[in-house]
């Protein structure tokens, strides 16, 4: 049905791509996603979000080809982005040789056009750890946390 205009409202859109990025894109079934991609076979949230399922369930060849349909499909902006961090969480998840150099290629190219860019700062931090870059990965995880304020109960 994709000739160009998708039907998917804003807000579905808005939480598709919400879902994509949280915890909750795992409670999601393919079946879900793949409504979404009956609409508009290249919608860029939906195959990202199918592409981390995938990766939860440990199917790794099809949740990386998701995530590059996502990357090609992604227009400019807030799609790109996603489509990149999806990326890099496939890139933790599956672990194959040279995960940790792709993870740090899509970082570069979401802070290229959003520097400081929180979900793509949490998720290379989650990866240096995982790499035994422990130092490095707190720093980029404190730059998500912020500053802690003296008297706020906070450690």
């Amino acid at each position: 049905r994709y000739e160009g205009e998708s039907m998917i409202t804003e807000d579905r859109a808005v939480e598709i791509a919400t879902l994509a990025f949280t915890a909750q894109a795992t409670a999601l079934t393919p079946a879900q996603f793949e409504a979404a991609l009956d609409d508009n076979p290249r919608f860029a949230p939906a195959l990202a979000g199918k592409g981390i399922y995938w990766a939860m369930e440990g199917v790794t060849d099809v949740s990386e080809g998701y995530v590059e349909l996502a990357k090609r499909y992604a227009q400019k902006g807030n799609e790109t982005v996603l489509a990149r961090v999806a990326s890099m969480r496939v890139g933790l998840i599956v672990g194959h040789e040279g995960w940790l150099e792709r993870v740090a290629a899509d970082f570069d190219e979401i802070t290229a056009v959003s520097p400081n860019n929180d979900r793509a700062l949490f998720w290379m931090g989650v990866s240096l750890i995982k790499a035994g870059k422990t130092e490095e990965g707190k720093k980029d995880l404190k730059k998500v946390i912020g500053p802690r304020t003296a008297g706020s109960g906070q450690s």
